[in-house]
């Protein structure tokens, strides 16, 4: 993935295998932000992109530990600053992209 100027959140496969409204539902209920692009979703301070989900009520225990996970996941992502966003189609049903 490039800067994350084109592409949804929660509707685009860009961090596991599939979108993450279909991976982590109870959280993208809770979204405030269904329709806001990765690059909405946080913000960078010098070189260091850190995330800042919205909620539309604070998280419950069991919605936090899910969050959670969500957040290990994100150590798969790398956002490049000044990359742009690109589509890659892999052999499947599933679109990539980097």
């Amino acid at each position: 993935m490039g800067n994350g100027n084109q592409v949804n959140f929660w509707s685009d496969t860009w961090l596991t295998d599939f979108c993450l409204a279909n991976f982590y539902p109870a959280l993208f209920r809770q979204s405030s932000s269904k329709a806001s692009l990765v690059s909405q979703m946080g913000y960078w301070v010098e070189d260091t992109w850190y995330w800042n989900l919205k909620w539309i009520r604070p998280l419950r225990t069991r919605e936090n530990l899910i969050f959670q996970r969500l957040m290990f996941d994100f150590n798969l992502a790398v956002i490049h600053r000044m990359k742009e966003d690109r589509l890659v189609w892999e052999w499947g049903e599933n679109v990539v992209i980097l």
